[in-house]
């Protein structure tokens, strides 16, 4: 199976299930993420941009692990819908003909083509897309086993130590032991009120981040007031490319 990959950090970005050729006119090809597996980018961020016309763009598409920009938004569709569209000298580094087969990856000649009657499913479609498919297996990546000798303990705290931001805590010696259990295995941290908890939460939530690019950490808390308490916490810790959301009610 072949994905869209940063071409700076080598994530994935989108499952090459998810992407499509798109036909605007006979001889205007681009390359385009289905409308209804938009929903199925979790590795992008969307950025707002001023267009310089009307058919500029409105939004560039960024990844979320290095910020590195890799495409366009652009209403391109039919009655100006905005259509996700692939930029190939963002990804490869270079111009791309997308009606010369010669010039496209191999991997991307058995693409869907679409035009601008059907690039948008018709009402019911997605859901069935969704059902057929693939299942595409996700194992969640752990820092336990590696965690089994004293060097990569020392690594660890040395990468943690060194990879602050100009707001960051740093964290006291209880709170690094805490957060390396933690990364070796499941704990509750017992702790008095104001000596750090969130701290370590921030900590290993960073690690496993790095783990897994594409996931999220979801936070609980049982009091309204903590939701913005905790989020302005991580926010104070958390690097510019962190995307740190609220929700409660």
């Amino acid at each position: 199976m072949n994905d869209i990959i940063c071409v700076q950090c080598q994530a994935v970005l989108i499952d090459s299930h998810d992407v499509c050729f798109f036909q605007q006119a006979p001889k205007s090809i681009h390359c385009a993420i289905k409308p209804e597996c938009e929903g199925n980018m979790h590795a992008i961020r969307r950025e707002v941009t001023k267009p310089n016309s009307s058919y500029s763009s409105t939004h560039t598409l960024h990844c979320l692990t290095c910020e590195s920009k890799f495409g366009n938004v652009l209403p391109l569709g039919p009655n100006r819908k905005l259509i996700c569209m692939i930029d190939p000298e963002d990804v490869w580094g270079r111009k791309v003909k997308w009606s010369d087969k010669s010039q496209v990856p191999p991997w991307m000649t058995s693409l869907e083509t679409r035009n601008v009657q059907n690039i948008f499913p018709a009402a019911g479609a997605s859901s069935s897309a969704a059902i057929a498919k693939p299942p595409r297996p996700s194992p969640t990546m752990m820092m336990h086993p590696r965690l089994t000798n004293k060097e990569d303990c020392i690594q660890v705290v040395h990468d943690l130590l060194t990879n602050t931001t100009p707001t960051s805590k740093i964290p006291r010696d209880y709170q690094i032991e805490l957060y390396l259990q933690a990364l070796s295995r499941d704990i509750i941290v017992y702790l008095p009120t104001g000596s750090g908890k969130t701290l370590v939460a921030f900590l290993v939530a960073s690690a496993m981040r790095k783990e897994n690019p594409r996931r999220m950490a979801l936070m609980l808390v049982n009091r309204v007031p903590l939701v913005e308490q905790q989020a302005q916490s991580f926010r104070e810790q958390a690097p510019s490319n962190l995307i740190i959301e609220t929700l409660n009610g």
